[in-house]
């Protein structure tokens, strides 16, 4: 299917009863926004999550405004009558093919174990396929692994580019300090491991281990190591927190950069492509297609 074509109806309807299943579960209420009032409040929320003393500093109340009143995805997640969640996204093109790029999404964080974030993507993949898009794609950090372990094991996306320092120095307290390499996650809304998720269809299993060839692990002492591989099958290990890592390493949390950016990140632009990230912390990729020369 093209991902500018429009879903077939069913499912379509399949998506949008899992968004409100998702909903009902995390207890909140998934809505649209696009009064100023809201806005503003959206655009505070983000700012209070990444840290930052501008509230409008991560993404503004203006430019949400225009946003949304141009079509594009901008909505919240309502605990009762607060704002507890936000997601925005808009359109992008790829090799002619329109998609939805969604570039920030948050929760807040006294509430970050109640799945609300998954009931956020599960309203915006509903959103897409009901407007004839079946492609999301974002960025992120590919060192925290909490987030590659939504994007990978939680929603099926998988990672496919890879962009070191891709926003260059950043100011927020989240992200300060370190160098801004960032993961192209694309999620394939009508994939077999998507619709699984949406469902909560158990899929193969998340085993502790890695398979394939070992391209960076822990050597034993909190400190990088970088192995060789080259099979069709690798996997690469990230620290369970690496926002706490920079708070009290900062240089080591930097070793850990540049070691992921000269294995996973190599093979990410050599044509590997990141499927999975294990319980314990390794990302499984495998070999799609011929890299660069």
């Amino acid at each position: 299917m093209s991902r500018s074509a429009v879903a077939p109806l069913r499912e379509v309807d399949d998506a949008a009863a899992a968004a409100i299943e998702a909903a009902r579960q995390s207890g909140v209420d998934i809505v649209a926004l696009d009064q100023i009032d809201q806005l503003t409040d959206g655009a505070a929320l983000l700012a209070t999550i990444w840290g930052a003393d501008d509230e409008g500093a991560v993404v503004s109340k203006d430019v949400l405004r225009a946003m949304a009143h141009s079509g594009n995805y901008v909505a919240g997640a309502y605990l009762g009558t607060r704002l507890v969640g936000m997601s925005v996204g808009f359109l992008g093109m790829h090799e002619g093919d329109t998609h939805l790029h969604s570039h920030i999404s948050g929760v807040a964080r006294d509430v970050q174990n109640r799945r609300i974030g998954f009931a956020l993507k599960q309203h915006q993949r509903a959103w897409s396929l009901r407007r004839g898009l079946d492609l999301v794609v974002w960025t992120f950090d590919p060192l925290v692994r909490r987030n590659a372990s939504f994007n990978l094991a939680r929603l099926g996306a998988e990672v496919t580019a890879f962009h070191p320092n891709f926003y260059g120095h950043m100011e927020d307290t989240v992200n300060a300090g370190d160098e801004s390499d960032r993961a192209v996650v694309e999620w394939a809304l009508l994939s077999s491991a998507a619709v699984r998720a949406a469902t909560r269809v158990a899929g193969p299993s998340n085993t502790a281990d890695p398979t394939g060839d070992i391209v960076l692990r822990d050597r034993g002492d909190g400190r990088p190591e970088v192995c060789e591989g080259h099979g069709r099958r690798l996997a690469a290990w990230v620290p369970p927190d690496i926002v706490e890592l920079r708070r009290v390493d900062s240089a080591l949390a930097l070793d850990w950069r540049r070691a992921l950016r000269s294995t996973f990140g190599r093979a990410v632009e050599d044509g590997y492509v990141a499927t999975n990230m294990t319980k314990t912390g390794w990302y499984e990729l495998e070999r799609r297609k011929e890299g660069r020369t």
